[in-house]
């Protein structure tokens, strides 16, 4: 799938990002896959929701999650009920994003709270991002566009060509914080990396991260609000790498 994308192949991508989660796109998450077939619901195939009852499974990892929640408001203008799950650590930040879909814990929902329900489509995030497509129905980031912008541009102040690119991992006690793997991608020229820790930084990271020739853009205060914070500086980014992969904000 990501190759497909990095090459243009939109649709390609798409439909081999389906297998994401290591089994047949139609397949519920392992919790839910006991449901009686009589009150399973139907599989998303496509099309829009149409005031029809929606399960959304949760997306691979928080940033995934953070990168297509903006959709979310979609299905929520066009389902009659959103029943969602997501990563706990994201949990409190889309409860009170999105009051209106009931959003519980990755792997917390039971069959029966399906049936109670009577949900007729289960889907993912991604699969309402890529329905709806375009700009999502509303933000929902806790920064506004123009405050978005804004950073942006002063990220870009002295490098207007560069892309600006998000790099978004969980730090660790090595040497380089937990960067090793991405370590030859910050050599690629053209690009404003963006450093977006997802844990606390040890002081021999904090310190690389400060140092005048770092090639990541960092500050503290970015991080002042969990993934709050992080979710509101996603606005700014034209791409996402996260520890667990790549996707376009």
């Amino acid at each position: 799938a990501e190759i497909d994308l990095r090459r243009g192949r939109e649709e390609e991508a798409w439909l081999n990002f389906a297998w994401r989660f290591g089994t047949t796109p139609e397949e519920l998450p392992r919790h839910l896959a006991m449901m009686a077939p009589d009150d399973r619901p139907k599989s998303w195939t496509g099309g829009k929701i149409r005031r029809r009852r929606l399960f959304l499974r949760a997306e691979r990892n928080v940033m995934e999650q953070l990168l297509f929640a903006p959709w979310l408001a979609d299905a929520l203008d066009d389902a009659r009920t959103v029943q969602a799950e997501c990563d706990p650590a994201a949990l409190s930040l889309l409860q009170a994003a999105f009051p209106k879909a009931r959003i519980a814990g990755a792997g917390t929902l039971t069959p029966a709270d399906l049936v109670e329900e009577r949900t007729q489509i289960a889907a993912s995030l991604a699969d309402i991002a890529q329905t709806y497509g375009g700009r999502p129905a509303a933000g929902w980031w806790p920064v506004d566009g123009v405050q978005a912008a804004s950073l942006r541009q002063r990220l870009l102040a002295d490098r207007a060509h560069d892309r600006v690119i998000g790099l978004a991992w969980q730090p660790t006690g090595s040497a380089l914080g937990g960067l090793e793997p991405f370590a030859p991608l910050l050599d690629v020229p053209g690009i404003r990396w963006v450093a977006l820790p997802t844990g606390a930084t040890t002081p021999g990271l904090s310190q690389m991260l400060a140092a005048p020739n770092s090639p990541l853009v960092y500050e503290s205060t970015w991080m002042s609000n969990g993934l709050g914070s992080i979710a509101g500086l996603l606005g700014a980014l034209e791409l996402l790498i996260s520890s667990e992969g790549l996707a376009a904000t």
